[in-house]
């Protein structure tokens, strides 16, 4: 918030005498009251312009760590905009809001959110985090992400007896492939009740408003389902088979979708309805893959980038970085961490293997602007700095995931994410550098992005190339360089000593090598495509290094 001062001032001014260099130097409103010869007093609001405005967003409702009664079923979250008088809801952009239930996967509720207080449905005996962050009106976060969590639970019931449902959740919908549902539910506050030794579960099913199936002697709730529209409703009886009083009951409803609606790309299912499933017709190639416990695989196409988020285990194929792949089947979901692509079948086939993906050249500044155009895409962001980098400081992410880098004002998350790099424990390195990784969507989910800086996840150490070459061969050179016409180049150095060339592609795969001796040696490159590459020679345990453009 600007500073404000108050200065009240006795001044005594003449109409004829108040003089122009007086109104052009001073950078405040005064309501002129001008009476010759008589004295005003006027309040002045002087306005501190040297300290910027940080837009951010302020929870005041419920408070961190509030915990509701057992009875309460929806929880009031009313938040402030602060800072930011240039953005009206509904006007200049909307309000997101993501919940994360018991420490579970974020879920993204709305988008268009526009009243400062908004009603969330909660049960009891449940955590709950809620992130309210602001878009602009295309639904893009700003950069940096105006963002803020609270964290709140309702106490466990010890009140009347319930049943809830716990699967299928009301609303979901479920793939084309479905033959068989079943419903997982939980008694609460019943220790006295056993289904199948003190009474019964009664389920009641429709489908498409028709009546399917009445039974009222079983304990696992599973029945044979097609396409459709259903409802369940799930009721305790005791051993007479009559409901309790009051009646102990709850309902749920769900959506067989019938058959995959077909997209043909990346960028087209990411403009399609959430929740819904799709086949992937023509072929998209895996990035990277993270070898998590999720088992979540980034793909591109030349339209866009997606996360496959494989935590059922469907792609039990041992799909390899540079498999591509055509007839991928799934449920397109987004959360507070992205779009997603959820697998129900195996793909087609792999109708390739090897490919590279060569990555979007950005600045800094192009990417977090445009960060939901490019995110789960391979790119590199040219000439940005490590900020923390001071030539002793190291990886590690039992400290810290996020290392920011810059270019002049604009940030980004140099983030490790996932195990097994081999950036681990080496030193953070200090100049400006070209990195190549995939981009991310920030968010509180991601645990320990709490800066609100969109994310580079981190590849490989030979990921980061050095804008300053090294070079400890006496008389090393290459020329020409970018490499055109004929994809020849020239290698140079002042020993005939034998040296060895290695030329590796942006993922750090070695695509070229080649023994040379003499102090100049033509290089032949033909055979590889267009693109950034870099180059190592070793001369006598002296190393040299470039990037090198094949055009």
């Amino acid at each position: 918030m600007k500073k404000k001062y108050f200065l009240i001032l006795l001044l005594s001014i003449s109409f004829f005498s108040f003089s122009q260099d007086l109104k052009e130097n001073m950078n405040f409103n005064i309501i002129e009251n001008y009476i010759n010869n008589k004295e005003v007093n006027l309040s002045v609001d002087l306005i501190d312009e040297s300290k910027e405005m940080n837009p951010s967003i302020n929870i005041f409702d419920p408070i961190e760590g509030q915990i509701f009664d057992e009875t309460t079923t929806a929880v009031n979250i009313s938040y402030d905009i602060l800072d930011f008088p240039s953005f009206t809801p509904g006007a200049d952009g909307y309000v997101r809001y993501s919940v994360r239930e018991n420490d579970g996967d974020y879920t993204v509720r709305d988008i268009e959110i526009t009243d400062a207080t908004f009603s969330l449905s909660v049960e009891s005996g449940t955590n709950y985090e809620v992130t309210i962050e602001l878009v602009d009106a295309s639904r893009n976060p700003f950069s940096p992400a105006i963002l803020a969590s609270v964290n709140f639970s309702v106490a466990e019931g010890t009140g009347n007896p319930s049943i809830i449902i716990t699967s299928l959740k009301s609303g979901e919908t479920l793939s084309p492939i479905t033959t068989e549902v079943e419903v997982n539910y939980e008694i609460k506050d019943f220790p006295a009740f056993t289904p199948g030794s003190d009474g019964f579960v009664k389920y009641t099913v429709w489908k498409n408003g028709d009546q399917i199936i009445s039974k009222d002697d079983f304990i696992d709730i599973i029945f044979d389902a097609t396409s459709g529209n259903y409802s369940v409703d799930v009721e305790l009886l005791n051993n007479s088979k009559e409901p309790f009083s009051p009646r102990i009951l709850t309902s749920s409803s769900f959506f067989i979708q019938d058959g995959y609606r077909v997209v043909n790309s990346l960028e087209e299912l990411g403009s399609s309805d959430r929740g819904a499933f799709y086949e992937l017709i023509n072929e998209v190639t895996i990035t990277y893959d993270t070898k998590n416990d999720q088992d979540q695989k980034y793909i591109q196409d030349n339209t866009a980038g997606f996360l496959i988020d494989d935590q059922n285990e469907i792609l039990i194929t041992n799909y390899k970085v540079g498999d591509a792949i055509i007839g991928l089947k799934g449920q397109y979901v987004e959360d507070a961490t992205g779009k997603k692509f959820i697998p129900v079948e195996e793909p087609t086939d792999i109708i390739s293997s090897e490919n590279v993906v060569a990555p979007k050249q950005l600045t800094l500044k192009e990417l977090s602007e445009n960060i939901q155009v490019y995110q789960s895409q391979r790119v590199t962001v040219e000439n940005v700095s490590f900020d923390i980098a001071d030539g002793v400081m190291k990886f590690d992410s039992s400290v810290s995931k996020n290392y920011v880098i810059s270019n002049g004002e604009d940030k980004m998350n140099f983030r490790l994410e996932f195990d097994g790099l081999d950036l681990e424990g080496t030193i953070i390195p200090q100049g400006t550098f070209d990195i190549t990784g995939i981009a991310t969507i920030s968010s509180t989910a991601s645990k320990g992005n709490s800066n609100g800086f969109h994310n580079i996840l981190a590849l490989e150490l030979k990921g980061i190339v050095a804008g300053v070459e090294e070079n400890t061969i006496d008389g090393f050179n290459v020329f020409p360089n970018p490499v055109t016409k004929n994809k020849t180049f020239i290698v140079t150095s002042s020993s005939f000593t034998k040296k060895k060339v290695f030329i590796s592609n942006v993922l750090g795969k070695e695509v070229y090598t080649k023994n040379i001796s003499g102090i100049n040696n033509e290089i032949n490159v033909q055979r590889l495509d267009t693109g950034v590459y870099f180059l190592r020679v070793i001369e006598s345990g002296r190393t040299a290094t470039r990037k090198l453009l094949i055009k």
